[in-house]
């Protein structure tokens, strides 16, 4: 398992694959919300295993603090820790800026992950793209 930072053209290429097969066709979120205008400034963080891509997050820095989406992780490779693996790569790519407060906004069904690696949900929840979220914060 081979977890980096995206730097390529095929990165790029084979991260947006990932998110357009786990999110617009495995639960029909819009492609324009899906793909959108802070891909361009985010770092994104790709997981390869045997060459292949087989997931991908992306941190988006707001004043002083990082924000965490687009965490993916192919069906074949579910349950192989992948999901923590990218959270870390994020985390690091942070502690390397300075950034000591991430926050994301979790779908309902992946709460308990996120819980498990020491983000605390917070505020109401709310729908984004008929999926129920929750808010969530870590510092590290």
């Amino acid at each position: 398992m081979k977890i980096m930072k995206a730097m390529t053209q095929k990165h790029f290429f084979e991260l947006r694959q990932v998110r357009v097969k786990v999110f617009v066709i495995g639960q029909n979120v819009p492609i324009e919300i899906e793909l959108d205008d802070d891909d361009k400034d985010a770092i994104h963080i790709v997981a390869y295993q045997d060459n292949k891509i087989c997931g991908t997050a992306r941190l988006v820095i707001n004043d002083g603090y990082g924000k965490v989406g687009r965490v993916a992780v192919l069906d074949d490779y579910q349950g192989q820790k992948i999901g923590k693996l990218l959270m870390e790569g994020i985390e690091k790519e942070s502690a390397n800026l300075k950034i000591d407060t991430l926050i994301l906004e979790s779908q309902y069904q992946v709460e308990g992950f996120y819980k498990k690696i020491g983000y605390q949900s917070y505020g109401e929840y709310f729908y984004e793209a008929n999926i129920k979220h929750i808010m969530m914060k870590k510092h590290i």
